[in-house]
């Protein structure tokens, strides 16, 4: 048994109830009562068919997903023997969609990915055993909720190859600073952020630490610069479902998920061109997928 983003996306077009609710308290004791996080079940119910019901301990979830995720690392989970998820949110005001869909995603200390590679220093043991696994494809998922009530108003999945270029791109700026606070005279300690200075002030008593940030533009911001129309993107009075992705990994899901995703008469896919994002000059064939849920 397995799932894929196309499963998740025919059992989106059959679920009604978008009000993103809080979770129950876990094993652990813990309330899971932020919504960052009720929003990350939610999408990860998605996948099983559970949405607000999703429970991280069933056998169910045991069997669809390789690794859950933690709060300190990305990604947020991976699917078994298939792709990996990283969660994001945006609180929206009822008349300023189109603004909250433009706005630049928050990254934080993470760079953006192409892909997610096991030896990545910034993911959990954890997520390196979860399976045998190198490199996986990565996706962005960023919901759109009303602050007013925390119902969805939009959900943005975005295939990392069309959204992010490679490693080295990022690695060659942050190593660039690293390399440089390190050539500072004053004492620096081993970090996995870009640098810390310790002992800064006469008494020894501060330190310093140096962190990268990192913001990305939204999807919906991306497909819309590269010349998709407003209207394939965008329907003011439906819950809107986007999902960009090349082609070749469109093709790669199996036939049965294919032709139920071109079969529901709600269901929307359009052959698309978006830029590399590593090669200006170069194009890449993507599918544009968009549910419309009324």
């Amino acid at each position: 048994m397995s799932t894929n983003i196309l499963k998740c996306i025919i059992n989106l077009s059959n679920y009604s109830d978008f009000t993103i609710n809080s979770q129950p308290k876990e094993k652990s004791g813990t309330r899971i009562n932020k919504q960052g996080d009720a929003l990350e079940y939610f999408i990860k119910g998605s996948f099983c068919n559970t949405f607000n019901n999703f429970n991280k301990n069933s056998e169910l979830t045991k069997t669809y997903f390789s690794y859950q995720g933690n709060a300190n690392n990305p990604p947020d989970f991976i699917l078994r023997d298939s792709d990996a998820y990283e969660v994001k949110q945006k609180k929206i005001e009822n008349n300023q969609f189109e603004s909250a869909f433009k706005s630049d995603i928050a990254l934080n200390s993470s760079y953006p990915k192409n892909f997610l590679f096991s030896n990545d220093k910034r993911i959990s043991k954890k997520c390196k055993e979860c399976e045998n696994w190198q490199k996986k494809d990565i996706f962005y998922v960023i919901g759109y909720l009303f602050k007013k009530n925390s119902k969805l108003k939009a959900l943005h999945f975005m295939h990392g190859l069309c959204y992010a270029a490679s490693k080295q791109t990022y690695l060659k700026i942050s190593d660039t600073i690293s390399q440089t606070i390190r050539s500072m005279d004053i004492e620096v300690a081993e970090t996995m952020e870009l640098g810390r200075f310790n002992k800064i002030d006469h008494l020894n008593r501060s330190n310093l630490r140096v962190r990268g940030m990192y913001n990305i533009h939204s999807p919906y911001k991306i497909l819309l610069n590269s010349g998709i129309s407003k209207k394939d993107l965008f329907s003011e009075n439906t819950i809107n479902i986007l999902a960009c992705m090349t082609e070749e990994k469109f093709n790669s899901y199996p036939k049965e998920d294919k032709i139920n995703i071109f079969n529901n008469r709600n269901i929307t896919t359009k052959k698309i061109k978006l830029p590399s994002p590593d090669n200006i000059n170069i194009n890449i064939d993507c599918i544009l997928i968009k549910l419309d849920i009324r």
